[in-house]
């Protein structure tokens, strides 16, 4: 570790807590949470945001299943968390896996078997892990009891 790396840094300083022939230092942080100073472009965007994710949720209220809407995202979370550990598959080739087809006309090379489970187990953990609780989270917001 460099202490000069950690000069002038907005999150915390360093303190020499050893000296002699190898100095050893901890880094203490800044109080949290930080001063933030908001201005208006910020301000319209976070209320932009805020509006989109209202009618978002009133969308979702309306229908009958908002797993039509979640399970999608679910899909492809796990695709793109997946990559990060070097598979190959997308998207398309999670659906056709899902219908039976490893292999889809005009889509060539299908990637390795292996990572198209890999990512399956993912959206399988993820359903287990979250679906439920995006569910619930559906029908308390149309006041129903989910237990």
């Amino acid at each position: 570790m460099k202490p000069e790396d950690f000069q002038n840094s907005p999150t915390g300083r360093l303190v020499q807590i050893l000296q002699g022939e190898n100095p050893c230092f901890a880094f203490v942080r800044n109080p949290l949470p930080p001063v933030l100073e908001l201005d208006t472009e910020i301000w319209c965007t976070l209320s932009d945001a805020d509006r989109a994710l209202d009618e978002l949720a009133g969308l979702g209220r309306t229908m009958p299943n908002p797993n039509l809407l979640i399970r999608p995202f679910i899909r492809r979370e796990a695709v793109l968390s997946s990559r990060i550990e070097g598979t190959q598959a997308d998207i398309t080739n999670l659906y056709a896996y899902e219908t039976g087809q490893l292999t889809l006309p005009g889509i060539n090379p299908s990637p390795p078997e292996s990572d198209v489970k890999e990512v399956l187990n993912y959206v399988r953990t993820l359903d287990k892990r979250w679906g439920k609780n995006l569910m619930c989270c559906y029908y308390q917001s149309l006041s129903i009891n989910c237990q």
